[in-house]
């Protein structure tokens, strides 16, 4: 039911949204912009929820575009062929494009990254400037903060490594 008073939508049943196939089905949209989507390949397996997360121009070969699941504002908003990443938090995975099975939890966590693979990064601006490198695990606030192109580091407390921008095989616990 449909109230006019409140402009409130009840449901006493189920929704169904088509799979979307382009920008103008299957998307549930606030304010006009995108706001629920699963879009992508065909059987994807993508779901965008927030503001601008996600886009219109996922997709490529399976797997490529696909598995891919952006909850908060503006996460995963650049995904193109980039499958198998996870990312919680406004703004994370924010850059990201064809970077794939990175989980990023946390605003800005790895906001730069474009083509790396293989991340953890947990708490805000973790791995923040990250952009190509891969096999890395960052928890806490700021940890690995400057790390751009270093490989196979972990770090683990708040702001550990944060200074680290190339290095690699390092491990880092405590603040």
């Amino acid at each position: 039911t449909l109230s006019q008073s409140t402009g409130y939508v009840d449901l006493l049943g189920s929704l169904n949204l088509a799979k979307t196939i382009d920008s103008n089905s299957g998307v549930i949209k606030k304010g006009g912009v995108r706001f629920l989507h699963n879009y992508g390949g065909v059987n994807s397996g993508n779901i965008f929820l927030g503001i601008l997360s996600g886009n219109y121009t996922t997709g490529g070969s399976f797997p490529e575009g696909c598995y891919n699941t952006g909850i908060g504002s503006s996460t995963l908003s650049a995904i193109s062929i980039g499958h198998s990443n996870t990312a919680i938090g406004f703004q994370s995975l924010y850059r990201n494009t064809t970077g794939s099975s990175n989980t990023a939890l946390g605003m800005n966590s790895l906001f730069f990254n474009t083509t790396a693979n293989y991340k953890i990064a947990v708490s805000t601006q973790t791995l923040l400037q990250n952009t190509t490198d891969y096999h890395n695990i960052a928890m806490g606030f700021q940890t690995m903060l400057t790390n751009t192109t270093g490989n196979w580091n972990i770090a683990v407390g708040s702001g550990s490594l944060k200074y680290n921008t190339t290095g690699y095989y390092n491990t880092a616990i405590g603040f």
